[in-house]
């Protein structure tokens, strides 16, 4: 199956609610920028209070896939040190790694939670990864954050291996669960039908049902739409859910 090659359709009580089924891979060239603007929003969510930069030497390791292991392995050990001295205070982050023109990893974290001392974090890299050279800096107002996460986090994030490109704790996004927006959390009854958006959005309106846009979400009045659906199953093989 293609990126947006079918749809994936709700059944609500009163609608069906269409939208584009994308494959949301860093490598498509539909789905990029989706997922590069919503890894920009992400961040924002999780009002973080410094910006933390780790980097690797060359020398270490054998090679940067190993380099790249070992980095996402040390923050996060680092991360249990850290809770082991502030145990009342929560810590989240997210983390996205970066290639460099080398094509060296570096790892970018925005992070919130206690107070983490510079030169205790460069001697805990030096001793995991001889690689003391970190970046601390304070988030004191929203201008910073925009710029930071437009020069780092609003890049495509780098592969390395299996590794993830970006990950973070649970409760980084501060974001009300009712208020997290996307289509796998509609209620009804979702359902793959073998028909690209643009061809649903020519076809319902062809045969005589409302239909209207909801930014993507196509939108098609249920009630009269469901009967010539029924008929339309009973004698078309490439109909919605059908052989093809």
């Amino acid at each position: 199956m293609y990126c947006g090659e079918h749809s994936v359709v709700n059944e609500g009580e009163d609608t069906y609610t269409a939208v584009s089924l994308r494959c949301r891979s860093w490598l498509c060239p539909e789905c990029h920028e989706d997922r590069r603007r919503g890894l920009i929003a992400f961040a924002f969510k999780g009002n973080a209070n410094r910006f933390i930069t780790l980097t690797v030497s060359p020398s270490w390791g054998e090679g940067k896939l190993d380099r790249a292991r070992e980095l996402a392995r040390s923050w996060r050990n680092i991360v249990k040190c850290l809770k082991r001295r502030y145990p009342n205070t929560p810590i989240n982050y997210l983390c996205v790694f970066e290639a460099q023109k080398s094509g060296e990893p570096h790892l970018h974290i925005l992070y919130r939670g206690p107070w983490v001392d510079q030169g205790w974090l460069s001697d805990q890299m030096a001793k995991r990864m001889d690689a003391p050279i970190v970046d601390i800096r304070a988030i004191r107002h929203a201008g910073k954050v925009a710029a930071y996460v437009n020069k780092y986090i609003g890049k495509a994030s780098e592969k390395f291996g299996t590794l993830k490109r970006y990950w973070s704790t649970r409760g980084f996004d501060l974001t009300a669960p009712d208020e997290r927006a996307g289509f796998r959390k509609m209620p009804g009854n979702w359902q793959i039908w073998k028909f690209d958006i643009q061809t649903l959005s020519r076809l319902w309106p062809k045969q005589g049902f409302p239909t209207r846009w909801e930014g993507r979400l196509l939108i098609c009045d249920r009630s009269k739409l469901s009967r010539w659906l029924t008929e339309w199953r009973r004698g078309s093989p490439g109909a919605p859910g059908g052989a093809t």
